[in-house]
């Protein structure tokens, strides 16, 4: 009985310092990729949620408004397979806005969202469960060119700061 009591605490222990592991990786390869910055005129997000996972994922399908998207791209370290990481920033504003400002609860008007991808696992957790937090503001250059600044945080503690010129996507 104390064996299997032993195994059992050990498999605990093990797990979480897995999850941290992951966690820390993550952050530390969103320090080696390639960001790209797109907005979409005619357009509108769509969020679901993914069973079993507390990431969500979203897509841009035809609609009224701006739809933002944030893609960074980790670098790939030759010889580790399955290694490959990406996440997804999107949000949408009216059509209408040349410039704007949400914070906390006023964000649910522009619906943000952070997808991840990779050979990860995301287990849903209530402490995950909850609406970004923080703010984003934009003000419109041109037709094609957008100033951003999204100080967000996501599931409860994956923070992202981005200040960034986001194009038109053709």
């Amino acid at each position: 009985m104390k064996s299997i009591i032993f195994l059992f605490t050990a498999l605990c222990l093990l797990s979480c310092s897995q999850k941290d592991d992951q966690e820390k990786e993550i952050k530390e390869v969103y320090n080696n990729g390639t960001a790209f910055n797109t907005f979409l005129n005619n357009s509108k997000l769509v969020v679901t949620d993914k069973e079993g996972v507390y990431t969500k994922e979203s897509a841009i399908e035809t609609g009224n408004n701006i739809v933002f998207e944030h893609k960074f791209v980790a670098d790939d370290e030759e010889g580790i397979a399955d290694d490959e990481y990406y996440e997804i920033i999107r949000f949408e504003i009216n059509a209408n806005l040349t410039q704007f400002s949400y914070a906390n609860k006023a964000l649910t008007n522009i619906n943000p969202v952070l997808s991840k991808y990779c050979y990860c696992y995301f287990p849903t957790s209530p402490e995950k469960s909850v609406a970004p937090t923080g703010s984003v503001t934009g003000k419109k250059q041109s037709n094609n060119k957008w100033e951003i600044n999204l100080n967000l945080v996501f599931y409860g503690d994956e923070a992202r700061n981005i200040t960034e010129t986001f194009t038109l996507k053709n």
